[in-house]
Order: C-alpha cells, then structure tokens, then sequence
C-alpha cells in the first residue's frame, strides 16, 4: 500500500480540501471549534456591548458634568467680578463719607462760631434793651420817685457823703456811655451775666461821687414810699453786679418815705444804706 505525502496548507481552500480528504479531521475540528468558550462567545460579545454602552453613558454624564462644572466656573467669574465692583463701590463710598464727615465738621465748627457770634449779639442786645426797658420803667415811677431822682445829687451828698456826685441813669438822666460800655464788656466776657445786666438797667437811679478819700464810689439806689424787702433785694444785687462791672466800690441804696423794723434790721446786716424822706425831703 502505497502512503500519500500530506499536501501543504497554503490557503482556506487548502483547510478545505484537506478537511474533505479527511472525514475524521473534520470531526475533530468540529470538536475544538465547539468548546466552551466558543459557545461563551455570544454572551460575552454581549457583556462588552453592554460594557460599552454604559461607558458611553459614563462618558456622557460626564461630558454634562463638566459642561455644568465650565458653566459654574463662569458664573463664580460673574459673581467675582460683581464683588470686586461692589468692593469698589464701598471704597469709594467710604471715601466720600469720610470727606462728607471732614466737611460737616468744619461745618459744625463755622456753625459752633456763629452760634458764639450770635450769642455775644443776643447779650448785646439784651443789655441795650434792658437799658431802654429800665429808662422806661423809670419814666413811669410815681412823683415821688420823680422828685428823688430831681434830688438825687444833693441827697448823696447829704446823706452819704458823696463828693461831686454825678448821677449816670435816673428818669431824668441817659445812662452815661461809660456805664453802659462798662456793663456791656462785662457781659461780653461773662464777668456778669446777661440777665444781671438787664437788671441793672432797671435801677432807679446809679450815681457815682468820690468818698472822703477821694477814691471813687458808685451807688444803686432803690425808691420806693414804702420800702419793702424786694427793694432790699435788688438794691444789694444789683450793687455786687454793678461792682464787678465797673470794678469799684458801690454801696447799694434804699431810699423811702418808711420802713418796717424788720426791714431796717436787715438793711443794717446786709450793709444797706436807708434814707427815709418825707414829703418836705427831712429825715425822719
């Protein structure tokens, strides 16, 4: 028997000629091309389809996320950006309210001098109307007072001792300019207040004259029919007022047609000079 050399397999179309040559190679081949993993082969195809199919989806959330992530970084951009010109605003703003506060300040301090200014003419003011009302009140005395004040000279002198008295404000004297610079610089600097120097401005009369030693003496005199303890009162205060207007001594002054003994008393104690006239001018 006579053996044939296998042909050489070159190609497919070898495969097959040699498998139809060849039953039991056919069989074999049937064989290993059916083991399981072959017959696995569809399930696992499509275990990686459904792999992929899931990456795919995997791939797309996160092409979204970022996409979300790229649209989140634009707004924070946005919002930075908004902070930063708010930042700018409040700058600026603090800056403009720091010169709004220097110019208020300065306004405060324009307004505080005026407000001195002001005050200074209100005293001022009050002292020249105080003087005008006390003239006025003067005029309206009674004739008694008018009388006093026609002999206020010759009573000081008499009474008081008063060398060459001259009378500065009575009915029928004007305040002297002197007396009422005097009274006005004093309330100017605060030396008296202003209420005091309206106060003086009602005094029946103020004199001045010089004492034994030839030192001037101011007088504030009261007149009053019968004197009363108010009268005693503003004598003695608008003496002390007078004194520290002018600087000098003055001697408050009641001048009546009568007083109580309570009165008199006090008047001593107080260092109040009374002078106590009737109707034909002799002490009583």
């Amino acid at each position: 028997m006579t053996t044939l050399a296998n042909p050489p397999i070159d190609t497919f179309q070898d495969i097959l000629h040699a498998l139809a040559q060849n039953p039991g190679l056919a069989a074999e081949l049937r064989r290993h091309l059916h083991d399981a993993d072959f017959l696995n082969l569809p399930q696992i195809v499509a275990s990686l389809a459904e792999t992929v199919e899931q990456l795919a989806v995997t791939v797309k959330e996160i092409a979204a996320r970022q996409e979300k992530i790229e649209a989140d970084i634009v707004d924070i951009k946005a919002l930075l950006a908004q902070v930063i010109a708010r930042q700018d605003k409040a700058e600026a703003d603090i800056t403009e309210l720091k010169d709004g506060q220097r110019q208020l300040e300065a306004g405060q301090r324009q307004l505080e001098a005026g407000q001195r200014q002001l005050e200074a003419g209100q005293r001022r003011l009050e002292t020249r109307q105080g003087r005008l009302e006390g003239r006025m009140g003067t005029i309206t005395g009674t004739e008694y007072e008018r009388r006093i004040a026609r002999r206020a000279r010759g009573i000081l002198n008499r009474f008081l001792g008063f060398h060459n008295p001259q009378i500065l404000q009575s009915i029928h004297h004007a305040d002297s300019g002197s007396l009422a610079a005097a009274v006005s610089n004093a309330a100017d600097t605060g030396a008296i207040t202003p209420q005091a120097a309206y106060d003086l401005d009602s005094a029946d009369i103020i004199a001045v004259g010089d004492n034994r030693d030839g030192i001037a003496v101011y007088a504030v005199i009261e007149v009053s029919e019968t004197i009363a303890n108010h009268d005693l009162t503003r004598a003695r205060q608008r003496a002390a007022t007078l004194t520290t207007a002018v600087q000098a001594d003055t001697r408050p002054v009641v001048i009546g047609k009568e007083i109580s003994a309570d009165h008199r008393e006090r008047a001593a104690q107080q260092d109040i000079a009374v002078i106590i006239l009737n109707d034909d001018d002799e002490p009583l």
